[in-house]
């Protein structure tokens, strides 16, 4: 059976040249696209925050947290689904409250990692590669935060228009009613 021994090991590794600091030397663009991530994160969660507080003010549902329960007893009596359409926008809108309160506490922890990764950026590189890093981050972020308010404002009014044809649960609608085709939003 063949194996190396420890003096084989020391000799083929000491007979390696050249340094190994490439290894060791910190790496800027990993560093800006960490600090781009937490960015990220904070603009998503900022703009969820504001967009379910708008929900909740004007009294609607995203169709994303709608229960999708339907009644099947006693689905041909208006005044019970009416009861269970109300219970279960009461537990969509708890779990939107519930959201916003998480995100009321997440929002600083984020912007506080965020800003302290960029300050160990601003400490461990050149200047020129800070400000340079820093303007394509802007960059980046502006143009991430204006696809998110682009797509929230569809869905917003995607949803308030489900709100004003009366079509926000299709179970509720009656059999003669169709419901309105969806826009597509891509």
């Amino acid at each position: 059976m063949f194996a190396y021994t420890d003096l084989d090991k020391s000799r083929i590794t000491n007979a390696v040249s050249g340094t190994n600091d490439f290894l060791t030397s910190k790496d800027c663009i990993h560093e800006f696209r960490q600090l781009e991530g937490l960015r990220r994160k904070n603009i998503a969660y900022d703009l969820h925050l504001r967009t379910l507080s708008e929900y909740i003010k004007t009294e609607r549902i995203p169709r994303g947290l709608r229960v999708n329960l339907r009644p099947t007893l006693f689905s041909n009596d208006a005044d019970f689904c009416k009861r269970w359409e109300a219970i279960i926008n009461k537990c969509s809108t708890d779990l939107m409250l519930a959201t916003m309160e998480h995100l009321q506490k997440s929002i600083p922890e984020t912007r506080v990692s965020a800003d302290a990764k960029e300050q160990k950026i601003r400490n461990s590189f050149a200047g020129d590669v800070v400000s340079g890093g820093m303007e394509k981050l802007t960059e980046h972020l502006d143009k991430f935060r204006m696809e998110v308010q682009t797509r929230k404002r569809q869905k917003f009014q995607r949803d308030a228009m489900d709100y004003a044809t009366g079509s926000v649960y299709r179970w509720a609608l009656s059999p003669d009613q169709t419901q309105p085709p969806l826009p597509r939003l891509f």
